[in-house]
């Protein structure tokens, strides 16, 4: 889900950047380093094949190492743990991979997906749909 910006403050990419190094730039979580790439298990578990993109001379080159597995590059967010947007307090956010980001956020994702469903259902939707 995209972030919705005017819930945040305007020093928030200096927030992110200062919880991000605080962090060490690896998932407050499971440990993954920001920018590796590599590929997900089906359990879940990361594994590394490159450091960093500067490390990959050609793409293609790690497509043809795997072939059916979706190669990946981490991007560390930062998370309101509590899901208040508001509270910005440094035990309140965590640098989190895009996997433990969303797994945190699983629960009000579904529940904000299932109030746009019932919304649509009722002709209460208002929200402006897009062309693919």
């Amino acid at each position: 889900m995209p972030m919705d910006h005017r819930k945040y403050p305007a020093d928030w990419e200096k927030i992110s950047l200062r919880i991000r190094e605080r962090d060490e730039w690896k998932c407050k979580w499971c440990g993954v380093e920001n920018g590796a790439i590599g590929y997900r298990e089906s359990g879940g578990k990361f594994i590394k094949l490159y450091d960093s993109a500067e490390e990959v001379d050609q793409r293609a080159e790690i497509l043809e190492l795997i072939d059916s597995v979706k190669v990946i590059r981490i991007v560390l967010t930062v998370a309101h743990i509590n899901h208040d947007v508001s509270d910005n307090s440094d035990e309140n956010l965590a640098a989190l991979c895009q996997k433990c980001h969303l797994s945190h956020d699983a629960q009000i994702h579904a529940r904000h997906s299932a109030e746009t469903r019932l919304k649509r259902k009722t002709g209460l939707y208002c929200g402006r749909l897009f062309d693919a």
